[in-house]
Parts: C-alpha cells; sequence; structure tokens
C-alpha cells in the first residue's frame, strides 16, 4: 500500500510535493476507512483530488505514472522536456520518492535524476521506528560513475566486495537504476520494489482502452456475476455479460469487417505472453500470443427487449458502460488484494448518480486496496464519503505558475459544514476565477 509520494519539478509541480495517504491526526471520523500496515502504522484507504482546469490533477497521475515507468524500463529517461516542469532551471534534476508496504515491510525508495543520468538511488527499510538502509546510490561528478554502499554487513564478503566494484566499474550505467539489476545483486528488497510498482501499483487514465480484454478475469463464473450484478445495480440496460476468446479464424467468422491485412501485421509485433489491442469501428478486442496459437478476447454484452436476447459488441455499448467495465474488475480486487489505484478523471462518461453510487459502494465496503481518484463531481464532497483527510485540492499559484496540493483537514472544517456548497464558493481554493468568456454580442 501507498503512504506518501515526494516529487519535484515534475510537469506543473516545481516545489518539492507531498502527496499523502496517512490520516490527520486529529480526526476520529470514518475509523472504518483506516487499514494497517505492519501492526503500527495506519494509512487510509482512498482519497479524491479537486481542482480547476489546468490546475494540475491530472499531473499528479503522470507523476505517478512517469516514476513507474522508469522502475519497470529500469532506465531515467534521456529527454526531459516534456517531463521537468517548463518554469526550472535546464539542467535541474527531477526527484521523486514513495514510501510503500509489501509484504509486511515498508520501504522508502526513491530517485533523483536529469537527462539520462541518474544523480541519486536510494532504499531503506522503515518497517520500524530506526531505518535501515538497503543502498544508497550517488553519481560523483570527479569520478564520473555512481558510488554505491550498502547496509551494515553486505560488504563483509569479498565476493559482494568484488559485485560492488564490478557494478560501479562496468555493469551499472549512467542512465540505470540499480534495482534494475536485481537478479544479480540477489537483495530480496530489490525484488519488493520492483513487484509493488508492477503488481501493487495500477494506474488507469481516461484515455485508456478497456483493459478487461487483456485478461481472463469475465471468464470466471464468480467474477462474471458479480460484474453483472453491478452493471444490473447501475442500470445500465445490460443483462448479461460474455467472455469469448476464439482463435483468429473464430473470430474472423464471426467478425468478416475486420481488416485482416491489420490482423496479420499486428501478428508480427505480439510476443509469447503478450498481447495488442485491436480497436476498429466494430470491435474492442485484443490478440494475444499463447503457446505458439494466436487469440482473439473481446466481451460481449446481452440485452433484453420484448422477451428476445440481443448480442452487442462492447464497443457498441455507451463510453460510460465501457468505462464501469473497467472500473468493477478494480472494486472486487480493492476487496482482497493490498494493491493501490490511481484512477485519473473517474468521472468522465459516467452520469452523477451513477459515479456517486460507484464511490459510496467502494468507500463503504471492507477494503485492503487502496483508491486515489481526481473528480470535478462535487456531490461526492461529502463528509459522508470521505474524511476530511482524504479530500485533496490542487490548485495553480498566479506566481511561477507551479501546482501546490493540500488536503481538506488543513481547514479544520466542522463536522456540520456543507463542504460541497463551501468549495464552490471558493472556500477552500482550488476553483476556476471566472470572468466571463471573451467575443461577440448580440
Amino acid at each position: 500500500m501507498l503512504l506518501r509520494f515526494v516529487f519535484e519539478n515534475v510537469l506543473s509541480y516545481r516545489e518539492e510535493t507531498d502527496f499523502n495517504l496517512l490520516p490527520a491526526k486529529s480526526l476520529k471520523t470514518h475509523g472504518d476507512h483506516l487499514l494497517t500496515v505492519n501492526g503500527r502504522i495506519s494509512v487510509l484507504k482512498g482519497a479524491i483530488i479537486y481542482g480547476a482546469n489546468g490546475a494540475g490533477k491530472s499531473n499528479l497521475f503522470k507523476a505517478v505514472s512517469q516514476f513507474q515507468n522508469c522502475v519497470l524500463t529500469g532506465k531515467v529517461p534521456s529527454n526531459l522536456k516534456y517531463i521537468r516542469n517548463r518554469m526550472s532551471d535546464a539542467g535541474e534534476p527531477i526527484r521523486q520518492s514513495v514510501e510503500f508496504s509489501i509484504g509486511g515491510k515498508v520501504y522508502s525508495y526513491g530517485i533523483s535524476f536529469t537527462e539520462g543520468l541518474c544523480l541519486e538511488e536510494w532504499l531503506y527499510d522503515i518497517s520500524s521506528e530506526k531505518e535501515k538502509k538497503i543502498f544508497v546510490r550517488e553519481y560523483s561528478v570527479k569520478k564520473r560513475k555512481s558510488e554505491l554502499s550498502f547496509g551494515k554487513g553486505f560488504d563483509r564478503k569479498e565476493e559482494n566486495r568484488l559485485l560492488i566494484k564490478l557494478l560501479e566499474e562496468n555493469i551499472l550505467k549512467d542512465n540505470e537504476l540499480l534495482v534494475s539489476h536485481k537478479d544479480i545483486i540477489k537483495i530480496p528488497e530489490l525484488g519488493d520494489v520492483c513487484t509493488w510498482f508492477k503488481e501493487k501499483l495500477v494506474l488507469i487514465n481516461p484515455q485508456i482502452k478497456s483493459t478487461s480484454i487483456f485478461d481472463d478475469w469475465y471468464s470466471d463464473e464468480g467474477s462474471r456475476n458479480f460484474a453483472e450484478k453491478v452493471i444490473r445495480g447501475l442500470d445500465v440496460g445490460i443483462e448479461g455479460i460474455r467472455f469469448k476468446k476464439e482463435t483468429i479464424n473464430e473470430f474472423l467468422g464471426e467478425a468478416p469487417l475486420v481488416n485482416t491485412e491489420v490482423l496479420d501485421e499486428m501478428k508480427k509485433n505480439v510476443d509469447e505472453d503478450g498481447s495488442r489491442i485491436l480497436v476498429t469501428s466494430h470491435f474492442t478486442a485484443s490478440l494475444s500470443k499463447e503457446n505458439g496459437q494466436y487469440y482473439v478476447r473481446r466481451i460481449v454484452t446481452n440485452h433484453v427487449a420484448d422477451g428476445k436476447d440481443y448480442e452487442f459488441e462492447l464497443k457498441e455499448e455507451s463510453d460510460g458502460t465501457q468505462r464501469l467495465m473497467d472500473f468493477i474488475p478494480m472494486i472486487k480486487e480493492l476487496e482482497k488484494v493490498d494493491c493501490t489505484y490511481f484512477v485519473d478523471d473517474i468521472d468522465k462518461n459516467l452520469h452523477p448518480n451513477v459515479l456517486t453510487e460507484m464511490i459510496r459502494t467502494i468507500m463503504g465496503r471492507k477494503m485492503v486496496g487502496q483508491l486515489v481518484c481526481s473528480s470535478h463531481e462535487s456531490n461526492l464532497l461529502s463528509c459522508d464519503v470521505f474524511r476530511t483527510d482524504e479530500i485533496w485540492f490542487a490548485e495553480k499559484k498566479s506566481e511561477g505558475q507551479g501546482t501546490v496540493i493540500y488536503p481538506l483537514s488543513d481547514y479544520k472544517p466542522r463536522n456540520d459544514l456543507d463542504i460541497r456548497r463551501g468549495y464552490l464558493k471558493g472556500r477552500f481554493g482550488a476553483v476556476p476565477s471566472i470572468s466571463g468568456i471573451g467575443g461577440p454580442t448580440d
């Protein structure tokens, strides 16, 4: 689970910014929103971020995504033009760090870098009050290489001292992260970092296509029944859901409008156990390769009219319904898996009543995971749904055009205060200062 994300000089966030899911000590409301980490640390199970258009809400999610991409690729970017804050000085480094829990341990991991050069990288075990250094990596300008130091006892063995020297002199490249060499260093804590970023941190952005077609989640009867129950409860007109996994020939028999040349080209770019999305004007599907055989995965829905069943492709459903199909596996997973979901613009294409019911359901359930989302839907600004330390605001400063974020709990609002009304009136900031729309008038 995520405890905190600290970052600096990323996109519209010029100054050091601390986004965290740590509860305010003075708050006693919604005790069921607290999760326990390592038996001693309390964390929140959710957060929602508000702000005016252009204030920088989405940039928080992009910063998290960028950090995740660095860890998964094992490298820092060589071009920072569209990552570094535009108002910062050229060459000023980007800094990003997270505190997270996995497997009963709590870690602090971070990096600092410029174009193609990792300046710093560190990992600490902070499970107890006394932190334990796993490793620290610093780039020496004088020596033009990274210097490594590991936790107590690692360099006592001759083979480890030799490994450190090899890493510094030959193996570790300037743009590489040390955690990318977990297989040769063989320190389990490095693997924990990579596992958390790969398996425990999930990002859903507004542009993403239906992710449900990439796995067999909807092929499981229990999962499918859960999805159908949710869909029916939200009144989108769907009575049933089917998951289809077909060979290419079987798929083409049902989908003659698909261009076979496009499929042949896609097959060249699908690795074993990999997949590629296939989007046409009629279908949303995925092409995968398993044991040398190509398969097409897709979801179809069932509607009933005048006592008759009618089958529709997922692409034929509304954009809002397709987005709901992505959220349903998330709702289920949050109950069972200690993962952290970041969902930008969670209200996109969703009716306010549907969104409100979905969020109320998620926050009202017993969860082991976390949900962080952004929204413009003010109906969710309620202390019945969120704690005040779970509601955050993003605001663009007029001087320097940098984004700052802060929780509602900083204002210490009364329990009976109408949060929604106060926000829309500008009491907490993070709303647009509208002076009218210019142009010709009649």
